[in-house]
């Protein structure tokens, strides 16, 4: 608006007067802060000639509030033609001519002369201003605008974000410049709690392994060669070749038009490429010249190699396909298709072939003799895709949105063959790939289904991608599906379906084509971006996204295995899911909101308490159910270490146990007098311990019922116990913002230790493995470190922005703190230094669970989702995570990154890519 334009255009003047930008920083993120505070480089000694009137006028286009700015451009030029020294000489003038004639004459000769230096001065800012305004149009107001919008996001975004935002990640979609620009940050800045956590999460995330800029024009092929060396081909016709350290890669030839695809023989000697120029090309990648194999009459459509990699089959837009024996090179042409031929498929002993057509028509051909064995009709549209499925099938895929699976008979030439199974897409089929008996198909709006020739009725749908679906491939192993999309994703998703994606941004426009390495680590994409990028299947993730709930989450469980997470949510269910992959593995349905959902100590069983009062024992393996019901609401739920014993927390103050094989209710526990947040049993089974609201905890016989203890000193409802390892006590945290330690109450209540020092409400309490530390977790937004012996405090961990829901020791060095601001915290007891801020969640984390060792842990949270977090992944070290960052990506900002993202000039960006370049180039030497 006009607002803004003033402030670039203010921008620009004041550097052209001043020698140096208003708003100054050593970094980006300075820069950012400075911008927001309105803070202005003053340095009015390095230009003396600038008049007050003239810096005062640009400071209020230059102010940080846009209301406080001139109220149009038409108004600041107004006022910058308006030069107040001139007025007052207009005046002294005007007075001059009442003077004595020599007087007159002099005064008209100093105003004279006067006037002209004006009017130069005049005509040098008009120029001046003119010159900036060009310069506003072409540079400034994109670069201002860049700043202001940094610093505006700063401000609203939560740490890691805001982080990036500070470093002119406008690109927020691609983690891999994220990679970059956090290499960009100097030595002293790595030992921020920012840059340290911004860059764990990052290495998190799938990154790009190299980003190859090279070609002019769309990519429309690549290739893999057995030893990873990667080829591209782009509509322009060139065809590139590859390493995967992400150099600047080399041109092998050209084709005369558009390349539509590539082949790389087994053996790496030669790749083969079919053009819209109507060639098939046979290219030594050793040297040496290229070798036309074939010459069709229009561009050609596809290739297929058969599985000797002894015959090769090209089809085209001349109707004809054709087979070329690449040793004599005898060429069989095969004609019958009415239109262009599109596709081509060999069956795995090499004796057919597939092709498709815009005919509508698939035909199949006998590749010793190219003699015509079926015609496979039915489709309303051309028919892009054809694959052979094993011995006997072919699947095709139509722009008539279907995918059709035909069986093959015995009888040469076949009678005509009806489709067995059709899978529907409703719009065209844009990709397809086939392993063993399944076939994986998609479409143009995205949809993708992979459908087993044994039940092709139970298709599996695989959803995520926004728009349509261009490539996709099964990996080597086919347990897993690549697909690339018009949406600049590309996403890969176990095969069946099951558990979260994983999501390579990156690209700025559609990815067009993918290709596997033989080893199925290495991912190329292709895009109408003209980059391909290589991906690294094989690095681990930090999180891993539990999807699928469709209400807050309220409890998470980690079973005694470490192999199953249980998660209970206020969508009245409960879901066990696989720890490795994240894949749901079953959901338990309810009628009501869950409060709890635990595991028993072999697994075999999950309890799940209701906030209705139903409580339910599930069998893991066969989903049976047996219900029991409370008169209110289930709080907490506790298997004995045996698993033969379940204790229920009811509101009502009762607490209930059950037998677990007969469902038999054995004892209610009665005593307190308000809700009962937690139960557990002791180590040894024979006690049971309950917290209350009535501001108690009780100890009772876990057999008979009977009340052993009632420990009182808190002033107000207490919320969590720990029980200490190997019996050395018992914890309690209360609303009435102390902490209590109670020596082994489980024989005889002693005096309790108070811990205090919190300023409000306590939410958990844990020891740490040895009972020698206590951990506490308050909503005044801090955790606090106890010594379990004398009370006394260790630490106090701050840092969240709003209150703690948990803490807990992950092992002898850490604790892993969890908030109301969205995010967890791990800090280092041994170690100075910020935490490792982990964010991902959209609303707080309200529990969390630690897997064994605390190598890893769950959180849950209210935006309905639980993630699995990879602690051992985590470093707090900035060498390790700079050098991490260099291994990770290996490629540089370009200059026009570095430009339009840093603010900085052509030729500083420029100097800054070549510095980067030979950093990258020396350290992949040194891995060499």
């Amino acid at each position: 608006d006009a607002r803004s334009d003033q402030f670039s255009f203010c921008v620009a003047l004041w550097e052209a007067l001043y020698g140096h930008r208003p708003f100054a920083g050593r970094t980006l993120a300075a820069l950012a802060a400075a911008i927001s505070s309105g803070r202005l480089e003053r340095d009015a000694a390095a230009a003396p000639e600038v008049p007050a009137w003239l810096r005062a006028l640009l400071e209020r286009g230059l102010a940080q509030d846009p209301a406080a700015r001139w109220p149009d451009m038409r108004a600041l030029l107004a006022a910058l033609a308006d030069d107040p020294l001139a007025r007052r000489r207009r005046r002294l003038r005007a007075a001059a001519g009442l003077s004595a004639t020599l007087v007159t004459v002099l005064g008209l000769a100093w105003l004279a002369a006067t006037q002209l230096r004006h009017n130069i001065r005049q005509h040098y800012w008009n120029v001046l201003t003119e010159q900036h305004l060009e310069i506003e149009r072409t540079r400034g107001l994109r670069q201002a605008k860049d700043d202001a919008a940094r610093a505006r996001d700063a401000t609203k975004m939560s740490v890691y974000r805001n982080y990036r935002t500070k470093v002119g990640v406008t690109e927020h979609t691609d983690p891999s410049v994220a990679a970059v620009l956090l290499r960009e940050i100097e030595a002293p800045g790595r030992a921020s709690s920012d840059w340290i956590s911004a860059a764990n999460l990052t290495l998190g995330r799938p990154l790009s392994h190299a980003i190859s800029s090279g070609h002019d024009d769309t990519i429309f092929a690549l290739a893999f060669g057995p030893d990873d060396t990667l080829y591209s081909a782009a509509a322009n016709g060139e065809v590139r070749r590859w390493t995967l350290d992400g150099g600047p890669g080399e041109p092998l030839f050209a084709h005369e038009a558009a390349v539509t695809s590539l082949i790389m023989l087994p053996d790496g000697r030669a790749l083969i490429s079919a053009s819209e120029d109507g060639t098939v090309r046979l290219w030594p990648t050793g040297g040496g010249e290229a070798q036309v194999l074939t010459r069709h009459d229009a561009g050609v459509t596809s290739l297929a190699l058969d599985p000797s990699a002894r015959v090769l089959a090209s089809t085209s837009r001349d109707t004809t396909a054709r087979l070329i024996e690449l040793d004599s090179r005898l060429t069989t042409v095969l004609e019958g298709h009415g239109k262009a031929v599109l596709a081509a498929s060999f069956d795995d002993a090499g004796a057919r072939l597939v092709t498709g057509s815009s005919d509508n028509e698939a035909r199949v051909w006998r590749v010793a003799d190219g003699a015509p064995l079926a015609v496979l009709e039915g489709h309303q549209r051309d028919v892009f895709h054809a694959r052979f499925v094993g011995d006997d099938w072919v699947v095709t895929g139509s722009d008539d949105g279907t995918v059709r699976g035909w069986e093959l008979g015995t009888d040469v030439p076949a009678p005509k063959i009806e489709p067995s199974f059709e899978v529907d897409h409703r719009v065209a089929i844009s990709a397809l790939d086939v392993t063993g008996e399944r076939v994986a198909s998609a479409a143009v709006d995205g949809t993708v289904r992979v459908t087993s020739i044994a039940a092709p009725d139970q298709s599996v749908s695989i959803d995520g991608h926004r728009e349509g679906v261009w490539a996709l491939a099964f990996t080597p192993d086919g347990q897993r599906l690549v697909t690339a999309s018009f949406d600049g994703t590309a996403r890969v998703v176990r095969a069946d379906g099951r558990g979260p994606a994983r999501v390579l941004r990156g690209h700025r426009e559609p990815v067009l084509r993918l290709a596997l390495s033989r080893s199925g680590r290495w991912l190329a994409t292709g895009s109408w971006d003209t980059d391909v990028r290589v991906w690294d299947l094989e690095r681990p993730d930090l999180e891993l996204p539990l999807i699928g709930h469709r209400g807050p989450l309220q409890h998470v469980e980690i079973d005694a295995a470490g192999e199953r997470v249980l998660t209970a949510s206020s969508d009245a269910s409960a879901r066990i899911w696989d720890a490795r992959d994240g894949s749901e593995l079953a959901v338990l349905r309810g009628a009501h909101a869950l409060n709890v959902a635990v595991f028993s100590p072999d697994g075999q069983f999950v309890a799940t308490g209701h906030n209705d009062g139903l409580m339910t024992l599930w069998n893991t393996a066969t989903q049976a159910r047996r219900d029991h019901k409370h008169e209110l609401g289930v709080m907490d739920l506790a298997f004995a270490p045996a698993g033969d014993r379940l204790a229920s927390a009811c509101s009502d103050g009762s607490v209930w146990v059950w037998a677990t094989d007969t469902g038999e209710r054995l004892a209610v526990l009665r005593g307190h007098e308000g809700v009962v947040f937690q139960v557990e049993f002791d180590a040894g089974g024979e006690r049971l311990i309950s917290a209350s609201a009535d501001a108690t905890v009780r100890l009772w016989d876990a057999r008979s019922g009977e009340a052993l203890a009632v420990l009182r000193g808190h002033q107000a409802a207490v919320r969590a116990f720990a029980i200490g390892p190997a019996d050395r006590g018992l914890a309690t945290a209360s609303d009435d913002h102390d902490a209590r330690l109670w020596p082994t109450p489980t024989r005889a209540p002693g005096s309790a230790i108070v811990l205090r020092g919190h300023a409000q409400k306590l939410t958990s309490v844990a020891f740490d493995r040895r009972g020698a530390r206590v951990v506490t977790a308050s909503a005044d937004g801090t955790a606090r470190v106890w010594d379990a012996d004398s009370g006394g405090t260790l630490l106090t961990l701050r840092g969240h922005a709003e209150a703690l829901w948990g803490a807990a020791f992950t092992d002898d060095d850490h604790v892993l703190t969890h908030a109301d601001d969205n995010s967890l915290r791990l800090w280092s007891l041994r170690e100075d230094g910020p935490p490792i801020v982990l964010s991902g969640h959209g609303n707080a984390v309200t529990a969390v669970a630690l897997g064994p060792e605390g190598r890893w842990a769950v959180s849950a949270s209210p935006d309905g989702h639980a993630r699995i977090w990879s602690l051992a992944m985590l470093s707090r070290d900035p060498e390790i995570l700079a050098e991490r960052l260099w291994a990770a990506a290996l490629t540089c900002l370009s200059v026009d990154q570095r430009v339009r993202e840093l603010g900085e000039a052509e030729a500083e960006a420029e100097a800054a890519h070549a510095t980067c370049a030979r950093e990258l180039a020396a350290r992949l030497r040194d891995r060499d």
